[in-house]
């Protein structure tokens, strides 16, 4: 029986390869910076880190900075080069996470045009040691976590109480030490720990929707308590742990970094890229809001693409919140996620019309 094209093992060798290329491709432009001029604030990063081995001063970002290079360290103008691949991994894994958590919400389509958007932000092709790198990547990291949380919710009849209880400890967990971790890291970017409490929020809303319209056809009964606790519980103890995570490591740094200052905007500096960039962001800004404003609708629950929305907004509105010309690595991601949806929108209208085309030509 002769195969299908889409069964071929060449074009899925072809397609992974083009997947692996495109999620890589932030890393590989941040590497073209690795060898830039050193600048006085990661040396005297890099020195800090050198003398505060165990992070009791800078946090998780003293282990980020001397993560390659052995401290002390020599000759700053041959060392830091060295170390700034941490910053390059950083992104790479930034890159990773945001193709792994679209994939999942969307689809792999979705992620691969993430991650191309991703590449044309400025901030990824500076390749300066910098806090935002690993708060960046701790906060996608939590990300991922809760944008799974949902799928894992709606198994839950499936599981015993146990497993239930020991899914939503897991999830609260990791996602709170993550958050934690990013923002021990980068203490003025809170952008990441405000969208847990967002997720927590909509859930508590959606559920009391549902308790007063219980209410009111019946009487009162364990039933809707229960029913009440079950869909709010998750997402509350998510954004506990992430409290509770965050003001734990913040007591331990004692010297907190501030924002880095390196005047890279959000936007491409050629405009043959920044206009197609905004249209694409516009476009999927309009085309999601109104699929989750649907979908929330119907079903009155938190999804995994409500999460997404969340987050979204969340660094979106916090974006404004920030000193002019501060790096906007950790907001890349949050612009280039509806540019992909934006960029799908686009190519899926013109596909239609052209298919539409082809057949009236075919009629003919």
């Amino acid at each position: 029986m002769p195969r299908s094209a889409a069964d071929l093992p060449g074009r899925r060798v072809v397609v992974t390869a083009f997947t692996l290329l495109v999620v890589v491709l932030p890393a590989l432009v941040c590497g073209v910076g690795i060898d830039a001029k050193v600048t006085p604030a990661e040396v005297a990063r890099v020195a800090a880190a050198a003398s505060d081995p165990d992070g009791e001063s800078l946090g998780p970002t003293a282990l980020f900075y001397t993560a390659i290079v052995d401290a002390p360290i020599g000759d700053p103008t041959t060392e830091i080069p060295r170390a700034r691949l941490a910053t390059v991994l950083g992104v790479a894994v930034l890159s990773g996470v945001l193709y792994l958590v679209l994939a999942f919400v969307g689809s792999r389509a979705l992620g691969i045009l993430a991650c191309g958007f991703f590449a044309c932000a400025p901030s990824v092709a500076d390749a300066t040691l910098r806090p935002e790198v690993p708060a960046a990547v701790f906060g996608m990291l939590a990300l991922l976590v809760l944008a799974g949380l949902p799928t894992q919710l709606r198994h839950r009849r499936r599981r015993s109480l146990f497993g239930n209880v020991a899914v939503v400890l897991g999830s609260a967990i990791c996602s709170g030490a993550a958050l934690g971790l990013s923002i021990a890291s980068l203490p003025g970017y809170a952008a990441y720990l405000l969208f847990p409490g967002g997720c927590a929020m909509l859930a508590v809303v959606f559920a009391l929707v549902r308790f007063v319209g219980f209410m009111r056809r019946q009487l009162p009964a364990l039933g809707p308590f229960w029913g009440f606790t079950r869909r709010t519980a998750p997402w509350l103890a998510c954004a506990v742990a992430a409290l509770a995570c965050s003001f734990w490591l913040l007591d331990r740094v004692a010297n907190p970094e501030p924002p880095t200052i390196t005047g890279h905007g959000i936007w491409p500096d050629s405009p043959w890229l920044a206009v197609p960039l905004g249209v694409c962001v516009a476009i999927g800004a309009v085309v999601w809001s109104v699929r989750v404003g649907l979908r929330l609708g119907r079903s009155r629950r938190v999804e995994p693409d409500t999460v997404l929305f969340v987050f979204v907004a969340t660094v979106w509105i916090w974006r404004v919140k920030l000193p002019t010309g501060a790096d906007a690595l950790p907001t890349a991601p949050a612009f280039a996620i509806p540019a992909a949806i934006g960029a799908r929108a686009m190519l899926e209208q013109l596909v239609g019309r052209l298919r539409a085309t082809s057949r009236r030509g075919f009629a003919r």
